[in-house]
């Protein structure tokens, strides 16, 4: 899903129904993503957005030492300007979110 997309989905749920949370946090360290996560009272009760963007991988380096009983290490290379991006739908459903199908809401 593109940004334009994203923004007018955002733009779209704030308009028809009540936004409890939006926040964008920081850059996880570890994999280099950011999270955005909006909740909302919908039609079924309690519902999460989330789209994840992280960095395009181009590659993965095996770092071996060639010693035993040493595990495998993976390098990553990413493109400096290419993002990806994943989106997800949850529904509040016995005390926990579960994941519903999102092609609904992009149609």
């Amino acid at each position: 899903m593109t940004d334009e997309k994203w923004e007018a989905m955002v733009g779209q749920i704030r308009r028809k129904f009540k936004v409890s949370e939006h926040e964008i946090g920081e850059p996880d360290p570890r994999d280099r993503g950011v999270r955005e996560v909006v909740v909302f009272e919908g039609p079924t009760g309690p519902m999460k957005l989330e789209r994840v963007t992280r960095p395009l991988v181009l590659e993965k380096k095996p770092i071996y030492s060639h010693r035993s009983g040493s595990g495998t290490n993976y390098e990553f290379v990413y493109h400096p300007t290419e993002k990806t991006h994943r989106e997800t739908l949850y529904r509040w459903e016995n005390n926990g979110w579960t994941e519903m199908d999102l092609s609904f809401m992009t149609r």
